[in-house]
C-alpha cells in the first residue's frame, strides 16, 4: 500500500486499507491498525467526518426479548459433509440484549435459501 494509497481519498474505510495491509502481509488486529492510524495521522482531514466527531450519541435501550438482528452469511468452501455446494448459506439471529446468538444452515437452490431439514 503506498502513501498515495493511505492519504489520497478521505473517504476510504479503515476496513478497506486493512484488508490490504493484511493481503501484504501485516499480522496485528484490526483495532492495533486504526489505532496506529490516528496516533501517526495516517488519514487526510476530513471535514465532513470532523464535524461528527465529539458530539452526544445515543445510547439505544435493548430491553431482554425486545429485539432480535438477523442476516444472512455466505461461507465458501464448506464441508463435503454439508451438502450444501460450494458455499453454505446461514441464517443468524442475534438477541441485541444480551448478545447471544443463534444459526441455521440453509441450502441455496436458484436463488431461494431454504431451512436444511434435520
Amino acid at each position: 500500500m503506498s502513501d498515495d494509497r493511505a492519504t489520497g481519498d478521505p473517504y476510504l474505510w479503515a476496513s478497506t486499507l486493512f484488508d490490504e495491509v493484511v493481503e501484504l502481509g501485516y499480522l496485528g488486529g484490526y483495532s492495533t491498525f486504526t489505532r496506529a492510524l490516528r496516533r501517526y495521522k495516517a488519514r487526510p482531514h476530513c471535514e465532513p467526518c470532523k464535524a461528527s466527531s465529539g458530539r452526544d450519541v445515543a445510547i439505544i435501550a435493548h430491553p431482554p426479548g425486545d429485539e432480535i438482528q438477523s442476516d444472512w452469511v455466505e461461507l465458501p468452501d464448506p464441508p463435503a459433509e454439508w451438502g450444501v455446494g460450494a458455499n453454505a448459506h446461514l441464517l443468524v439471529g442475534a438477541l441485541a440484549h444480551s448478545g447471544r446468538w443463534r444459526a441455521v444452515l440453509a441450502e441455496a437452490d436458484a436463488g431461494v435459501l431454504t431451512p436444511v431439514p434435520k
